[in-house]
């Protein structure tokens, strides 16, 4: 059950990540794109 625990928390840690990653490089390619800096 601790173990179970264990790792989903790490599964949903890692997908954040992951989403976080790709909205970053998202916006990031987007402000090259438009030439906007901030």
């Amino acid at each position: 059950m601790k173990s179970d625990f264990a790792v989903r928390t790490r599964v949903i840690a890692f997908f954040c990540l992951m989403a976080g990653a790709l909205l970053l490089t998202r916006l990031y390619l987007v402000q090259i794109v438009h030439g906007e800096e901030f």
